[in-house]
């Protein structure tokens, strides 16, 4: 390796990873981070504070899309659309998403008031659904760094790019301190 960076790490625009829009997605890692909090929590028997990040989860993704929808895809249809990059399949996920979670924590319900046998039989379905979830997830973050990201990089240069990437990190330093916080908070109620 020559230690250049690769077309996703500069953005297709051409610009560094500092000055793209791909260094958006470290947000996904602080999600990936908490969700994993929660599955332990599930794993360690501990339906209630698993319950609690899935809420908290819920709150950060739910923040994540607000932004994506109301911020970076009305720029992103100022451009020239690729058939796998339509703005409507980004929101048909962001629900496909929601509706995931809702049935997680529908089946959290369950597995909550169940005991011996059952318990590991809710368990194993609540993590079924937390794996096709994921799946979803992993599939949506490919067509933001396929598509979303490397079209605001072509469409956005100079003071409009800095603006909006500005805007981005603020929203997500704000939601990533209120989840350290809560995080915090939440350790200390064991």
């Amino acid at each position: 390796m020559t230690g250049e960076k690769t077309t996703a790490e500069k953005g297709l625009g051409g610009s560094s990873s500092e000055g793209s829009f791909f260094r958006l997605t470290d947000a996904h890692q602080a999600q990936k981070n908490l969700f994993h909090r929660h599955q332990c929590c599930l794993v360690d028997r501990d339906p209630d504070q698993a319950m609690r990040l899935l809420r908290e989860y819920r709150a950060m993704l739910l923040r994540h899309m607000r932004d994506e929808e109301e911020i970076l895809l009305p720029i992103y249809e100022r451009g020239v659309i690729q058939a796998g990059g339509k703005p409507e399949y980004f929101v048909q996920e962001h629900r496909k998403l929601l509706d995931f979670l809702d049935r997680i924590k529908d089946a959290m319900g369950a597995l909550a008031e169940a005991e011996g046998p059952d318990w590991y039989q809710s368990l194993f379905e609540v993590l079924d659904l937390e794996t096709t979830f994921k799946n979803i997830g992993e599939h949506h973050e490919a067509r933001e760094e396929q598509f979303l990201f490397p079209g605001l990089d072509l469409l956005l240069e100079g003071e409009e790019r800095a603006e909006v990437l500005a805007r981005c990190e603020s929203l997500k330093r704000e939601s990533l301190k209120g989840e350290s916080l809560k995080g915090e908070s939440l350790k200390g109620e064991s």
